[in-house]
């Protein structure tokens, strides 16, 4: 086991930390598969090209011109 601190010292923010970076600022997904005394196993995915929040895309589509109509039934 690799800690930078020792057992029993630090504040336990690590795991709660990364999952915010992971999930909030990068739109990724952290997951773990952990077995008794087989060990665990995370699994960081982070999309290569970053997901544009909606608002963002609205701005850009009114740059462009264009129009956002939200709930809008057709026809």
């Amino acid at each position: 086991m690799w800690k930078v601190r020792p057992v029993g010292k630090g504040t336990g923010l690590g795991m709660s930390i990364s999952y915010q970076i992971i999930t909030e600022k990068h739109q990724g997904n952290l997951n773990c598969i952990s077995s008794p005394r087989a060990g665990t196993k995370f699994i960081i995915e982070i999309p290569i090209q970053q997901i544009k929040p909606i608002q963002a895309k609205i701005q850009e589509a009114h740059n462009m011109g264009y129009e956002y109509h939200q709930n809008r039934k057709p026809g």
